[in-house]
Parts: C-alpha cells; structure tokens; sequence
C-alpha cells in the first residue's frame, strides 16, 4: 500500500493525524479502527505521511485564515488539494470498499506517536 492509498484509507476510518516538529505523527482514531496492518503501513510510511500531513495543516490554515472559510470548509478544500496534486493526473482509482472498511468503528478515541 503506497502512503497516500493508506493516508485515505486513514480519512475514511476518521483517523485524524497531527505532525509533530519532531517528525513524529500523533494518531488520534476511534477505538479499534487501528490494527496491526495499518500501524505497521504508518511507521513505514511515517516520513512521508508527516510530509503530506504538513501540507494539509498548512492549506487549511491558509484557507481558514487567509480566505475566511470555517475551518471544515477549509479542511475540505485541503484535502481536495492533497488528492489532486499527489494522484497522477487522469488516474480514476476504482476501490472495493468492503476490503478498506474501518474496523470497530466506534465512539471512542484512540491517541497514539507513530515511532
């Protein structure tokens, strides 16, 4: 799985992640949704999911600020932009749902440093 297969497999179990200065990623999940395949997919790919997770925070906060759009506006068009820029351009990427379902979705959340 590349980085950014999992960085939207990440988005749609509503995984939020936070990149640290230090280069780490902060994990926040619902409780269970994290198994051992995607944290292991995330300490490998830690490097560049920090790199993509930066460029969001960094348009939704131009967005936000600069534009005056409420921050899940903002949040929205910034992952447009993760999307279109990182895709190769004319890909349509077809995706069985079913094999990338959240696991244990629930209410509760999870927070975790990806090492």
């Amino acid at each position: 799985m590349t980085a950014l297969a999992l960085l939207q497999q990440l988005h749609e179990c509503s995984v939020i992640l936070t990149p640290s200065p230090d280069g780490t990623v902060r994990c926040r999940a619902p409780k269970g949704v994290l198994t051992p395949v995607l944290l292991d997919g995330m300490r490998q790919h830690k490097a560049e999911l920090h790199a993509m997770v930066e460029v969001f925070e960094e348009r939704a906060g131009i967005a936000e600020f600069e534009a005056g759009l409420p921050r899940a506006e903002a949040e929205a068009r910034a992952w447009a932009y993760i999307l279109g820029h990182l895709l190769p351009q004319g890909c349509v990427q077809e995706r069985d749902r079913r094999s990338h379902a959240c696991p244990g979705k629930r209410k509760g959340r999870l927070m975790r440093n990806v090492q």
